[in-house]
């Protein structure tokens, strides 16, 4: 039995399967040992099961040699609205939850919510007065 016709009869018996943007499948099918032979079989022919899901939906996988890099951590709010929530999507890119909310919960693999704080320059640090720059001083008439 091909990975398709194992797709084709696990989905005849109410089985969901979906095609992962990282080329994973995740399986969700009724109990019982018919479905545990069609998942074997599934298993067995999944570029078959994979070439037929990829013809159904625009999900593309990510190439393997593509390196996975992380979101970093001093992210800062979104520059189109100044947003500071966000979602990091299966793939780890980072998405405003205001200008792109998430179609499906599915989708999200994390929450993130930056901190209020003030912008640099704007901070105070100890010992340091008010935090806005010092202004060169000079009399008038004294050479600078």
């Amino acid at each position: 039995m091909t990975g398709a016709e194992a797709l084709r009869r696990l989905e005849e018996r109410g089985a969901r399967v979906i095609l992962r943007p990282d080329g994973a499948l995740d399986v969700t099918a009724p109990a019982g040992p018919e479905s545990e032979a069609l998942l074997d079989e599934l298993a067995a022919g999944k570029p078959d099961a994979v070439a037929v899901l990829l013809a159904r939906s625009n999900v593309r996988p990510l190439p393997p040699d593509r390196p996975r890099k992380a979101v970093p951590p001093e992210a800062s709010a979104c520059p189109a609205c100044g947003g500071p929530a966000f979602w990091i999507s299966l793939a780890l890119i980072r998405v405003c939850e205001r200008c792109h909310p998430p179609a499906s919960e599915r989708l999200v693999a994390r929450r993130e919510k930056l901190s209020p704080t003030l912008p640099q320059e704007a901070r105070s640090s100890e010992g340091q007065g008010s935090g806005i720059p010092p202004v060169a001083q000079t009399k008038l008439g004294e050479p600078t």
